[in-house]
């Protein structure tokens, strides 16, 4: 018996489809728009669900039959969407920008774009919005969880047929604690794999599997009572998050209930008023039915439009994409999506023609990789990435996860007796290495680099982070060991202390903090955590300086609000140059440097003063970097085409020569001779 059509579904499709677009979109109000991805998977898992244990039940479940709707139903749009953004690509992108669209295109065919996006998340990476197929890693799941759920319900139906139920329930529930410890590990994987996401479908297939088990007239009695109630509260559970969820919030885990459980409300109260009313409105039901074309053409084109408007997002120009996007998702529709669904095409010939249009569309992607990005189609773009990208990413800087520095020869000198300068941060230190390297060299002296992302050089002080819970242990961890290191070699005769010293201050200030008790760590105020810097600044130049090393202290560069490193790229290719110009005429397209109020916020002007304090404390130079790209009025982020940047707030190898132009000339002149008051007053600093 074929299930009946529910409009109230496409109704609750809708609302998650404009959440997440508006969120893209840059809606301020709607922070937490993102949640409805996870109201697309209940959906995909109920439908999934029923539809498999329905037909299995009845013995007529084929794979074959069940993979061709599958095909029919995602393929079509989603191949023409990944072919036109090759096509854009080739015209808008860089070389390696076109590369790594083309490792992207591969990966989503593949249906692994999910691995994808984990594997490549880290700070050597472009920013995720600039990444014109980021929306299919939320297909990779579904099209695994395709391939393994079948399996599951057919293999309990030969063996254990009355297990369904409770054996997807202890499945359901496994996967959901698997994510809870997830969320400590690798919140990357967690956001973006199968195994970290399966419970939220699970939810939705258990729902459905429950529905056809008990029986449609018993399962009618059953949620008859608090129809109306159960419902509304369903829509506060599935909405609420969109409003007040922020970007910075834990997710998934436990913060992803809500949003689940809501969905599982409202498909589960169908007969609520709610449902027959509001979800199953002809407007609402219309939006859900395009949804999935809109999500597929609305990404690539907010995407492209932010890589050709470097010098900011705004609301006006989010609106108008989400707008323009939906046209294009309802042209996709009907006159795509729509047609090859319902195409009469049946047996093994509808795999092997997607086989084909798939591995089509893969060699498309493939392209870009083979040709190294095309780069004669833009030589300059491709000198200016060269440029940026010069020595990156840096094989000594250790990420999340690791407390050991790296031991390669080009991180550690060999023990030899010859001097060495040791550079001891994070990866704003790391991105200063190129330089610093080079002039510890052209001095004759060895270079060692011990650095780690997010964990700045403190003694007895760590850098808390929510969405790496772990984190505050392993940095302070590598910084003792890193210590241990440096007071263990005579030979190092200077320690340059580099790091975005104000981090927890402006990536996550309501969460992130300064902390000095990683055992119980609970995050203090924004007094008691500026005390742990100050404190664990002090500490650790105070024992260097003890044991008689020569300290560097170094004032971090200035954040921008903007990419220069995609402004040098959008100057460097003609179409997206005048696109750029069209789309924010009054931009920054026209100079290398921004006002200096708007480069060096008030939050850099206080950590610069606290920094500076310590150093006069301890009697050591600080170099204010600040200055080697700021004048009284303006800040400069480029030059002759070429930016300082990699990134809004990291430096490229030219912007490290330019940051450490001014290095102070004692810093080579050997072992520092400490006075007798600073052997009495830091006597008594112990290493925690």
């Amino acid at each position: 018996m074929k299930p009946k059509y529910r409009a109230d579904i496409d109704g609750l499709r809708s609302i998650a489809i404009a959440s997440v677009v508006l969120y893209h979109a840059g809606f301020a109000w709607l922070k937490g728009g993102y949640v409805g991805v996870d109201v697309f998977f209940v959906i995909s898992g109920y439908l999934i669900g029923s539809h498999v244990y329905r037909d299995v039940q009845a013995n007529r479940f084929s794979f074959l039959s069940f993979y061709n709707r599958r095909a029919k139903r995602i393929l079509p749009a989603f191949l023409a969407v990944t072919a036109l953004t090759l096509i854009c690509g080739a015209l808008l992108l860089a070389p390696s920008e076109f590369r790594r669209l083309g490792q992207q295109g591969i990966a989503a065919v593949a249906s692994s774009s999910n691995i994808y996006f984990w594997k490549n998340t880290n700070y050597f990476q472009p920013a995720s919005d600039t990444q014109p197929l980021l929306m299919t890693w939320s297909l990779g799941v579904e099209e695994q969880f395709y391939l393994f759920f079948p399996w599951i319900i057919v293999g309990f139906q030969r063996f254990r047929r009355e297990l369904h139920v409770p054996a997807l329930a202890a499945l359901t529930l496994a996967f959901f604690i698997l994510a809870l410890v997830g969320m400590h590990r690798d919140i990357g994987a967690a956001f973006y794999l199968l195994p970290y996401r399966a419970w939220e479908l699970g939810v939705g297939c258990l729902l459905g599997i429950s529905e056809i088990s008990i029986g449609e007239d018993r399962w009618e009695r059953l949620i008859t009572r608090l129809s109306n109630s159960m419902a509304a509260l369903g829509l506060i559970l599935v909405i609420a998050p969109m409003f007040f969820y922020w970007k910075q919030i834990s997710f998934p885990g436990w913060t992803a209930v809500p949003p689940v459980l809501g969905t599982a409300l409202l498909i589960a109260y169908r007969k609520s008023l709610l449902n027959q009313r509001l979800l199953s409105a002809a407007p609402l039901v219309w939006l859900g039915r395009v949804s999935y074309s809109w999500y597929l053409w609305h990404w690539p084109l907010m995407s492209f439009l932010r890589v050709t408007a470097p010098q900011g997002w705004t609301t006006s120009l989010g609106f108008a994409a989400a707008t323009v996007s939906l046209l294009i998702g309802v042209l996709s529709y009907y006159a795509i999506e729509t047609p090859f669904r319902k195409s009469h095409t049946a047996g093994g010939w509808v795999l092997v023609r997607y086989g084909i249009a798939s591995a089509a569309v893969a060699a498309l992607c493939a392209a870009p990789l083979f040709t190294h990005g095309l780069p004669s189609r833009y030589p300059h773009a491709a000198e200016v990435e060269v440029a940026m990208h010069e020595r990156l990413p840096d094989p000594c800087i250790v990420s999340y996860g690791e407390t050991n520095f790296s031991s390669q020869a080009e991180c550690l000198p060999p023990t030899d007796g010859q001097p060495t300068l040791v550079l001891l941060g994070d990866s704003h230190g790391s991105a200063l290495a190129p330089h610093l390297r080079d002039a510890t060299v052209a001095h004759g002296w060895h270079f060692a680099e011990l650095t780690k992302s997010s964990c700045p050089p403190l003694e007895g002080t760590t850098r808390y982070m929510h969405l790496h819970p772990d984190h505050a242990r392993e940095c302070m961890e590598f910084n003792r060991s890193a210590l241990a290191w440096v007071l263990a070699h005579t030979q190092v005769k200077a320690v340059v202390l580099a790091g975005y010293w104000l981090g927890p201050f402006e990536d996550s200030p309501t969460v992130d903090a300064y902390v000095s008790n990683i055992q119980n760590v609970s995050r203090p105020g924004e007094t008691e955590s500026l005390a742990n810097f100050r404190g664990g600044l002090n500490r650790e130049i105070g024992i260097l300086m003890q044991s008689g090393k020569e300290v560097l202290l170094v004032q971090d560069v200035p954040h921008l609000s903007f990419d220069p490193a995609l402004m040098e790229l959008t100057r460097a290719i003609p179409l997206r140059r005048k696109l750029a110009n069209l789309v924010t005429p009054h931009s920054l397209m026209q100079q290398d440097a921004v006002a200096r109020i708007d480069a060096v916020s008030q939050t850099e002007i206080s950590f610069a003063e606290i920094v500076r304090s310590v150093a006069k404390e301890n009697r050591t130079d600080v170099l204010e970097t600040p200055e080697a790209f700021c004048n009284e009025l303006s800040c400069s982020y480029g030059r002759d085409g070429y930016s300082f940047y990699f990134d809004p707030q990291h430096l490229s190898a030219l912007g490290s020569q330019v940051a450490l132009k001014d290095l102070p000339p004692g810093l080579f002149d050997g072992e520092r001779k400490p006075t007798e008051s600073d052997l009495r007053s830091r006597a008594s600093a112990p290493i925690h």
